[in-house]
């Protein structure tokens, strides 16, 4: 549960990590108690950026919950909806 332990270990000497290991660091500050940071991490990674966009927008639904922040829990849950429902057609 040691999130800054984990995040050095995630980015090593990469001063900028990809979107799965920021994505990966996001989940370890959130699991930390840390939803702040982890909200920082997350939004870290491009919104143009497409790889791992639904596990991105699960993980800021869950941030935001634990944030309280109602409005955007409801817009990653919309986007999940539209990602899924475009996947489907």
């Amino acid at each position: 549960r040691d999130a800054l332990l984990f995040e050095k270990a995630e980015t090593g000497d990469e001063p900028n990590p990809g979107p799965a290991a920021r994505l990966h660091i996001a989940e370890a500050y959130l699991e930390a108690g840390d939803a702040k940071t982890a909200l920082t991490w997350a939004e870290s990674i491009p919104k143009k950026e497409t790889y791992m966009v639904s596990e991105r927008d699960e993980l800021l639904k869950k941030i935001h919950k634990k944030l309280g922040n109602k409005e955007a829990v409801a817009e990653a849950a919309w986007r999940l909806f539209r990602e899924k429902d475009s996947s489907s057609s």
